[in-house]
């Protein structure tokens, strides 16, 4: 799956790809199509392109690539108001080609923005003035796929601004953005104290959202039932709603995760089938690395995976052998050992990348989750209902706003305790091991493998000794 993966990635690069636009004339004119919605910078607009074709010797040569392109920040150039693209739009471009490069931050440690990009397909960045761009009408020759990715980033729009005028609070409106529709939260201490606490999942739509969503969904068609082709008629209907909102969302990579594992759970249902969980996980991860390669190196793809493969293979180990008689004490005693197998089994890859800890990250869970049950599908609703009646989603919007009100004060408050955040560097070595020992660790107790626990408990020594 991995080499599949890694050799598409090799054969879309510069090198080996001989139509891709680094091997082209780095300026000129360019036709690119936007891949996403523009993203606000201090003094730009920031999107990814697809580069379509360059005018080279008087004509029209195919290319092919990504580029970052900035457009200027005017005082009338808003996305929503047609004077900037929008995904899915095609754009004439008058500019240069320039290579990506690093640069120092502010902690004083250089970061290889080349590298990182290269990682997601993009391996040039064109600067833009006033003028240097026009808008094309249609869609070419992109077919459906595009025509859907264009209308669903309009909607998109339109939702965010539904957020931003519905009376709700600049903190919460964010974090209501980032909760439904998987928008970026700019506020520096909110996002800090959801990563401090662990829960900074909850501001990326990720596979618990589509699962509510999916949830809301088919309980819209539940009166369809479930015997001969009701079933599939009800399928297809669930289906394209997630399917729509995944696209809505973004299509990150959890959010495709989620997608995917969801169709074909449906599909092995309808046809009288029990679709295991963990064969599901790796054929998605298999379609969709076929599909885009790249994101092999999506740290939100890793981090997805790694999550629900935690909740399928270490969640029973946790809870096997204790079974709470109370209700609300089993809600509570699955969510805790939910929130557990899905952090272990990220962390190797968190303490590589980032190096930290949540210490508190299951109090933070405990509070927080049933908060985000809760708000998600009424912000779901509220969006929905403000299509067609501002009203009522401005009344939704209102109640919408006191949840959210309560997830920020809980994370800002334990976000604020002592030692919130513990430094835990791993090198890759150590990460890699830690994931074996797991490996190692979940045969041992599942199958009762004494083997399989003193070679985990080995490279547990390993771990902690090599840091």
């Amino acid at each position: 799956m991995f080499l599949v993966a890694g050799a598409r990635v090799a054969l879309e690069t510069p090198h080996w790809n001989a139509r891709h636009q680094v091997n082209g004339a780095p300026e000129g004119f360019f036709r690119v199509r936007l891949e996403e919605n523009l993203r606000e910078r201090p003094r730009t607009w920031r999107a990814v392109a697809s580069v379509e074709a360059a005018w080279e010797d008087s004509l029209w040569v195919e290319r092919a690539g990504k580029v970052q392109v900035y457009f200027p920040k005017l005082p009338d150039s808003l996305p929503a108001e047609g004077v900037l693209p929008v995904c899915g739009e095609r754009v004439l471009l008058r500019g240069r080609m320039l290579p990506v490069e690093g640069f120092v931050g502010e902690d004083g440690v250089y970061f290889d923005y080349a590298a990182f990009l290269a990682k997601r397909g993009i391996h040039a960045q064109c600067f833009l003035r006033q003028g240097d761009w026009r808008i094309l009408p249609g869609q070419g020759g992109s077919g459906m796929a595009a025509w859907l990715k264009g209308k669903m980033a309009r909607l998109r729009l339109s939702l965010e601004d539904f957020l931003d005028e519905s009376g709700m609070d600049r903190r919460e409106a964010e974090v209501g953005k980032a909760l439904i529709l998987g928008g970026r939260v700019e506020d520096e201490i909110v996002q800090e104290a959801y990563r401090d606490t662990g829960i900074v999942h909850v501001l990326a739509v990720s596979g618990m959202h589509l699962s509510i969503f999916a949830i809301v969904a088919a309980s819209l068609f539940s009166f369809m039932g479930k015997r001969g082709w009701r079933k599939w008629l009800k399928f297809l209907a669930v289906v394209s709603l997630v399917w729509a909102y995944a696209l809505l969302t973004g299509m990150a990579a959890s959010v495709a995760r989620a997608a995917c594992m969801f169709t074909f759970v449906g599909i092995g249902k309808c046809l009288g089938r029990d679709v295991r969980t963990e064969r599901s996980l790796a054929v998605s991860a298999l379609f969709l690395l076929f599909v885009n390669p790249f994101f092999l190196y999506d740290l939100g793809f890793l981090l997805s995976y790694a999550a629900v493969a935690g909740l399928v293979f270490l969640s029973p180990v946790f809870s096997a052998g204790f079974v709470p008689a109370r209700r609300l004490a089993a809600g509570a005693w699955n969510l805790a050992v939910s929130s557990c197998a899905a952090q272990v089994a990220t962390l190797p890859v968190i303490l590589h990348c980032f190096g930290t800890f949540p210490t508190y990250f299951l109090i933070a869970n405990l509070l927080v989750t049933p908060l985000v049950n809760m708000a998600l599908p009424l912000g779901l609703v509220a969006v929905a209902v403000s299509c067609f009646w501002e009203g009522g989603g401005l009344a939704l919007a209102w109640v919408l706003d006191w949840l959210l009100k309560g997830m920020n004060g809980l994370a800002l408050w334990i976000g604020a305790w002592p030692s919130a955040l513990l430094e835990l560097p791993l090198s890759l070595f150590s990460a890699v091991a830690f994931c074996v020992f797991l490996v190692f660790f979940y045969r041992g107790f599942s199958y009762r493998d004494k083997k399989a626990l003193q070679a985990g408990l080995g490279l547990l020594i390993v771990v902690l000794w090599a840091g």
